[in-house]
């Protein structure tokens, strides 16, 4: 008979409300996609490949096809009427997490939700992803944390939404002296003509005293408050500006920051 590899990364999952749907299927192991994609949710997980942002971990299992169609029929996917499926399912390539080998497998994506909160660590069961609860606020990056995996991973800082956002009356600049002296991180500067394109995080309040410990606020870097627009309305936001003691001309960023500052959705 037939079989079929899938990825899961929601409530099939062991653990998961829905993993008894997969009791006696074959588990191959715990994996993680080679790609990045967007995951957004709520008491379910929503994929897409409208972002880059992370990594997303779930399980691989051998399906018949009897058992695909009990998993088409719960997401919602008509193979023959596209318009109509709430997801799609598309092949994909993963990595096993035990053996580091890749496999291509079976994975499903919604394109439709976009209102549910972002889980940056593309693992729906992640606690700092479900705790979006508490109060949070904006933040405009321009540099290298654009880069959401740098946000994510290095910083450790979790974020529910990210979008492109355009900062008017400010241009960027590469003048902000590293500690070592030899290179340059960006900058804003005013220039009423000109704009600054970067992305917008909605973080919780307490990330905010995170970026400032990894942007040496108030003594490398200070904190203020601008007006974004993003998705046709503004929105204020927390933006960092080098501090006059730490401005230096003539420098050049290293190609892997720039690199970082270069990274869109």
């Amino acid at each position: 008979m037939k079989e079929t590899a899938v990825f899961v990364y929601g409530t099939l999952r062991r653990g998961g409300s829905n993993h008894y749907l997969l009791s006696n299927c074959t588990f191959i192991g715990h994996a993680r996609t080679k790609k990045r994609y967007l995951m957004r949710a709520s008491s379910i997980p929503f994929v897409s490949d409208a972002q880059e942002v992370s990594i997303i971990h779930g399980e691989v299992y051998l399906l018949n096809d009897e058992k695909m169609k009990v998993l088409d029929r719960l997401e919602s996917y008509y193979p023959h009427s596209p318009e109509t499926s709430w997801y799609e399912r598309e092949e994909v390539e993963v990595v096993l997490n035990h053996t580091e080998r890749s496999c291509q497998a079976q994975m499903y994506f919604n394109r439709k939700e976009n209102m549910a909160p972002i889980y940056a660590s593309g693992d729906f069961f992640n606690s700092e992803d479900r705790s979006h609860k508490e109060k949070s606020m904006y933040y405009f990056a321009y540099g290298s944390n654009k880069n959401p995996n740098r946000m994510r991973t290095e910083r450790g800082i979790c974020f529910s939404e990210r979008s492109l956002a355009v900062l008017k009356g400010y241009r960027r600049v590469f003048n902000k002296r590293s500690s070592c002296g030899k290179t340059a991180y960006a900058n804003i500067e005013v220039s009423e003509s000109e704009s600054v394109e970067g992305v917008l995080y909605q973080v919780p309040l307490s990330a905010m005293n995170l970026l400032d410990g990894y942007e040496g606020a108030p003594h490398h870097y200070l904190r203020k408050q601008k007006f974004v627009e993003t998705e046709g309305h503004r929105v204020l936001a927390e933006v960092y500006l080098a501090h006059p003691d730490w401005i230096q001309e003539g420098l050049k960023p290293s190609k892997e920051y720039l690199a970082h500052c270069n990274y869109g959705l």
